[in-house]
C-alpha cells in the first residue's frame, strides 16, 4: 500500500524511511494547500463584502464587472449570499436584469445569458427579497427576448479542446430561458 507514493516498481532502495519521508512531505504539501485554500476563501468573502456594500448601484455594477466577471466564480457566489443576507433588492435585481440605469452590468458573452439562482430555495428567497411582481416582470422580459441559459465558457473566449468557446458554443449546453421556476 505504501508503494503507491512511488512512480516506479519498488526496488532495493525503497525503505520504510523513504516511504515515511514521502508520506510526510505529501502531508505537509496538503496542509499548505488547505491553508492556501482557506486564505483564498477568506479573501473571496472579503471582496464580495466590499462589492455588496457599494454605496450606489453604479459603483456596485462597476465592482461586479471588474471583480466577478464570470458570474460563476467564488467571489460571485459569496456576493449573492451577502446580498440575500442583507436583503439588497435593487442589487439583486441589477444582477438579474444585467442593467443599472440603462447600462449593462456585464458585457460580452456573460450578458447574453440569464443568471439562474442555484436551486428552488434560492429562487424563492430572491423572489421574496426582490418582490414577486418585480421578479415576474424580470422573468417575463427574459422569456420575451428569448435569452439563453446554460454553460459559460472561459471569459477569454479561448476554444477548449473540442474547439468550443463563447463565440462557438456547443448547442447542447444551451436552452432558451422558460422561467425561473423549476
Amino acid at each position: 500500500v505504501c508503494y503507491y507514493y512511488f512512480n516506479d516498481t519498488p526496488d532495493a532502495t525503497v525503505t520504510l524511511a523513504n516511504i515515511m519521508n514521502v508520506a510526510h512531505d505529501k502531508f505537509l504539501s496538503d496542509q499548505q494547500n488547505r491553508d492556501k485554500n482557506l486564505e483564498n476563501q477568506e479573501r473571496f468573502a472579503e471582496i464580495a463584502g466590499v462589492i455588496a456594500r457599494a454605496p450606489d448601484l453604479a459603483a456596485f455594477a462597476g465592482l461586479c464587472r471588474v471583480l466577478c466577471g464570470t458570474r460563476a466564480d467564488p467571489v460571485f457566489v459569496n456576493l449573492i449570499e451577502n446580498l440575500v443576507r442583507m436583503e439588497e433588492s435593487d442589487k439583486l435585481a441589477a444582477i438579474m436584469t444585467n442593467e443599472v440605469d440603462g447600462m449593462a452590468v456585464y458585457n460580452g458573452a456573460v450578458a447574453q445569458h440569464v443568471w439562474l439562482p442555484n436551486g428552488a430555495g434560492a429562487i424563492r428567497k430572491i423572489r421574496d427579497i426582490v418582490g414577486a411582481q418585480r421578479f415576474h416582470e424580470i422573468e417575463k422580459a427574459h422569456v420575451k427576448t428569448q435569452r439563453l441559459t446554460g454553460h459559460m465558457y472561459r471569459i477569454s473566449d479561448k476554444p477548449n479542446r473540442h474547439q468550443h468557446c463563447n463565440s462557438n458554443p456547443w448547442a447542447g449546453h444551451f436552452r432558451t430561458f422558460k422561467g425561473y421556476d423549476p
